[in-house]
């Protein structure tokens, strides 16, 4: 009869949780837990915040510096500085307007060197018959000892007291502070404040 031959039975390797009874499991399960310090170790963990509106770092992100700031500033300063100056020069540069008394008696005024000439209406009814000028300051004189004063190159005009009755025919301006009104009847005034009094000098 034939002999049955039994084959020695082998147990698997098995693994607990407190062990393993196979060197290379036991192995893995020593490696893994330093391979996983030595892992935190070389790569720390490193948290970023993000940016908002407000925070310091935003603010040091978007904000120029404070030289570039000044910079800015003081050339815009100066090019206020510079178009003021232009625009000083350009009405420096306009020419005096030029003036006459009409044959009516009308104060008249010219912006374009005597081309044209606009009427200037001072006080209603007064017929005027002399006028004077000294920069910007302009004198006109007419009937009844009537004398007018702008300072502003004839936008305002404001009436002086002369203390005579008759025609003025003639305005000298010696400079803004000393002037001379002489009449139809020979009548010579005198002012050295600038037409404030008057002095009659027969």
């Amino acid at each position: 009869m034939p002999r049955e031959i039994q084959t020695p039975k082998t147990e698997p390797a098995t693994a607990t949780a407190g062990g393993t009874n196979s060197p290379l499991v036991q192995a893995e399960s020593k490696a893994t837990p330093a391979l996983m310090a030595a892992g935190r170790e070389a790569a720390p963990e490193v948290s970023l915040a993000p940016l908002t509106k407000g925070s310091a770092a935003s603010d040091a992100a978007v904000a120029p510096p404070q030289a570039a700031r000044v910079r800015v500033e003081s050339h815009t300063a100066g090019l206020s500085g510079a178009v003021a100056r232009r625009q000083i020069k350009a009405r420096a540069a306009l020419p005096l307007p030029r003036w006459t008394i009409s044959n009516e008696g009308i104060l008249q005024r010219s912006d374009d060197d005597g081309r044209t000439w606009a009427e200037i209406s001072i006080e209603p009814g007064v017929k005027l018959s002399a006028v004077a000028t000294a920069g910007s300051e302009v004198w006109a004189g007419g009937a009844g000892g009537t004398l007018y004063h702008s300072s502003d190159t004839g936008s305002t005009w404001k009436r002086m007291n002369l203390n005579s009755t008759e025609t003025v025919v003639s305005i000298e301006v010696s400079d803004p502070q000393h002037l001379t009104a002489s009449t139809e009847g020979g009548e010579h005034w005198i002012s050295e404040d600038g037409g404030q009094t008057w002095q009659a000098n027969l």
